[in-house]
């Protein structure tokens, strides 16, 4: 559980949610927070910054808060079938295919010694890229520990605007229209909700994609 206080309104709301897995590195004082997903997911660290996506790293800063340790990742863990879409008839590839489907996707440490604390192998267990030299290369999504800080940060920072605005009574039709999805197509109310994108159009809110590293820089400049 989180308690986070709104920015607007007086008082505080405690969230409840039940994290999937947590490792703990108690030599260092690390821990690690993995949610399972069917079908996978990627952390798209620009929905986080828009406050579109917070679920996991709420769950992060609850267990940071919680244990009163430093974050050493936070990823999310595919629970496909197993079933590759590959036409190769090569062993040792198909291995390979089903191995990288299974690696921990989300924001790992800029930290050589947090990553092999996790795995020898860390490579084929997170999805990092490696140089040669055994550095991380450019691209691969990685923080420190400011960066982490950056992210709760701002984390609690929508969970809390989006508090006030409940409190509010901020209820009116408003999707999000991020990275060409359109989330009244799934919407289980939609048949009630009519809202119409063509009729409706300045009522939907668009947001900027950003990549992974441009929202960190971000963030720590914010902070």
């Amino acid at each position: 559980m989180a308690r986070l206080v709104g920015n607007a309104a007086s008082g505080t709301c405690t969230l409840e949610g039940r994290i999937d897995r947590i490792d703990e590195w108690a030599e260092g004082g690390y821990l690690r927070v993995i949610d399972y997903k069917r079908g996978g997911k990627d952390l798209a660290l620009d929905a986080v910054y828009h406050g579109l996506s917070l679920q996991l790293p709420v769950y992060l800063a609850a267990a940071m808060k919680k244990r009163d340790e430093q974050s050493a990742g936070v990823y999310y863990f595919s629970l496909d079938e197993g079933i590759l879409a590959t036409q190769s008839t090569d062993a040792n590839e198909v291995e390979k295919a089903r191995r990288d489907g299974f690696r921990l996707t989300g924001l790992a440490p800029d930290d050589l010694s947090l990553l092999e604390a996790q795995s020898p192998n860390y490579p084929e267990v997170l999805n990092v890229r490696v140089n040669t030299g055994g550095g991380l290369r450019k691209g691969t999504l990685a923080t420190d520990a400011g960066g982490f800080r950056a992210l709760m940060s701002r984390t609690l920072q929508k969970a809390g605007e989006h508090l006030d605005g409940i409190r509010a009574g901020l209820m009116q039709a408003a999707p999000a229209r991020f990275r060409q999805q359109n989330p009244c197509q799934y919407c289980d109310w939609r048949g009630v909700c009519l809202f119409d994108e063509r009729m409706d159009a300045k009522c939907v809110r668009r947001f900027s994609t950003i990549r992974g590293d441009e929202v960190l820089e971000r963030l720590k400049l914010e902070e």
